[in-house]
């Protein structure tokens, strides 16, 4: 039992510390994105460059990039609030993530 106790508290510690590796407009927490989709259209351009950036990012050092097809910018934002919606408590580059892996199929 003790060794179990042990494995989660080093579990949840490493969760911890690498949310807390998170920085810039991927840290924003969802329901803080959706906020700003309402009422701060220039905080939203912010995120979606950091959105760009990410993307572009991943795209280039996996074996598989995504398709850029799929990447118009609408489509994107749309998908962000809606995964935003679900998760309100979640960082926003979950969501993005999770995107990046969508965008792969």
């Amino acid at each position: 039992m003790k060794r179990i106790a042990i494995l989660f508290l080093l579990i949840t510690t490493n969760y911890a510390s690498a949310e807390g590796q998170l920085f810039g407009e991927g840290y924003v927490k969802c329901h803080e994105f959706i906020a700003d989709v309402d009422n701060d259209f220039p905080a939203v351009q912010a995120q979606m460059s950091w959105v760009n950036g990410y993307l572009s990012g991943r795209s280039l050092t996996d074996k598989q990039p995504m398709d850029v097809e799929k990447h118009k910018f609408f489509e994107v934002l749309d998908y962000l609030k809606d995964y935003c919606e679900k998760n309100p408590t979640k960082h926003f580059v979950f969501g993005v993530e999770q995107l990046y892996v969508d965008m792969k199929k």
